[in-house]
């Protein structure tokens, strides 16, 4: 008997405890009265805008709403409530009564993405807003920017839009807008920014980390009449020690001279040209403006990416050959999957030149020295060597690669590749694994 009643006496305690931690969710009220006990209390108001098959929101609700720390703070802030922006049969009674306020204020704020987060002044009007799910730290930083008139989104765009410009705070409201998916907004800030204050800044005052992060962000509104631009195309060691990213300034350099000065002579219409253009031509009126350097990697780019739209496999070869002899291979982050794809789906299919194929088995031997345990580099190189003629090199790699390919399937419960033992077995009986171009 004593121990019944130690149980009984512990049980409340418990659960009164885990009431208390975590975000407090108003269960019973609707948003007319969620408003009124805002104003009331003089508290801001929080929603968490959702949906009933959305993964991120319940990964949200599970792992950073039920935290004590996210509900201390949250709960004496905001009044708090859960929208589910979706109707489904599983939904109950408590859900079915926000049907009508859950559509208007998706209507209204135009939610489209889950979870969105709202966040409302205690007087009822919308000051904040951000997306998507996110560690405890980052969202308890997002709801203290909301209480905070110098980071909410709404009150610095409106002050925006009505004419007060704060210059400083331009970048955050642009990065904002484009985080939460309205572009033209985004668009229009960041490039008076651009225009009317970063480009009107002295070497010594453009050359700040934060000035380099605002155009990495938006590098897409850059053009070479931009003073930002032509500070960086002359200080490109500053700038990418500055960032810390090496080769920032020259991919900037050539995604602004590739948008001005091959796409509309390219693809005017977003389609290729129906004859070549005069590459020569082409070359030398980017020299003229810049420098051989980056005429010869613009124009050999630009060179690769058409011929690839015309399906000119030959000139493809070529130029993509062309490039790699001069730049070196790229095997940074995936590159070194993308060159085994264009090893096999270019080279191996089209190509038939013998010390064309020879310089890509030796660049996909360094692709196999960095990437020893993949099965697909593998094949592609034993593919390589057979086309060549070096069979008893090409058979040995292809079972290296078809050992590799069924230890994984069994490991992982799947199906193995049979094309690598297909192709190990056309190897071993002298059949070509390639289909004649």
């Amino acid at each position: 008997m004593k121990i019944f009643w130690i149980v009984l006496f512990f049980v409340p305690t418990v659960t009164i405890a885990q009431t208390e931690f975590g975000v407090r969710f108003e269960k019973e009220l609707g948003w007319k009265q969620i408003l009124s006990k805002a104003k009331q209390q003089n508290k801001y108001i929080f929603v968490d805008c959702s949906a009933s098959w959305c993964i991120p929101c319940k990964k949200m609700e599970k792992e950073v709403f039920s935290l004590e720390n996210v509900g201390h703070f949250i709960n004496g802030h905001f009044i708090s409530v859960h929208v589910q922006m979706d109707t489904s049969k599983n939904d109950d009674e408590s859900i079915k009564v926000w049907y009508n306020d859950a559509h208007n204020i998706k209507k209204d704020y135009q939610i489209a993405t889950f979870p969105t987060y709202l966040f409302f002044s205690p007087n009822g009007k919308i000051v904040h807003r951000y997306l998507f799910a996110m560690p405890d730290s980052l969202f308890l930083k997002v709801a203290e920017n909301a209480l905070d008139t110098n980071k909410q989104y709404y009150t610095l765009l409106n002050k925006y839009l009505t004419g007060q410009k704060q210059y400083e705070k331009l970048p955050y409201l642009a990065s904002i807008s484009k985080f939460i998916g309205d572009d033209s907004t985004s668009k229009l800030i960041a490039t008076d920014y651009l225009h009317n204050y970063l480009n009107k800044l002295s070497e010594s005052e453009f050359f700040q980390k934060k000035n380099i992060d605002f155009v990495s962000n938006f590098s897409d509104l850059l053009t070479s009449k931009d003073s930002a631009f032509s500070l960086i195309y002359k200080n490109a060691v500053k700038t990418d020690r500055l960032i810390e990213r090496k080769d920032f300034s020259e991919n900037l350099v050539f995604a602004v001279v590739t948008k001005e000065e091959i796409d509309p002579r390219l693809w005017p219409d977003k389609t290729p040209v129906s004859i070549p253009p005069d590459w020569n031509q082409l070359e030398e009126t980017i020299q003229k403006k810049y420098n051989k350097e980056v005429a010869d990697l613009v124009l050999v780019n630009a060179q690769m990416k058409w011929y690839a739209k015309k399906k000119d496999k030959l000139q493809l070869i070529k130029y993509t050959v062309k490039k790699i002899d001069k730049y070196g291979l790229d095997t940074a982050g995936v590159g070194w999957a993308v060159f085994n794809n264009l090893a096999y789906d270019l080279f191996f299919k089209y190509c038939n030149n013998r010390d064309t194929l020879n310089k890509v088995i030796h660049w996909m031997e360094i692709v196999n020295q960095n990437h020893s345990d993949d099965q697909a580099n593998m094949d592609t190189y034993a593919n390589l060597l057979y086309k060549v003629g070096r069979k008893k090199e090409a058979i040995q790699w292809e079972e290296k690669a078809t050992e590799l390919e069924e230890r994984a399937a069994q490991k992982e419960n799947r199906g193995a590749d049979k094309s690598f033992r297909e192709t190990l077995d056309k190897m071993k009986n002298g059949i070509p694994t390639w289909v004649a171009k």
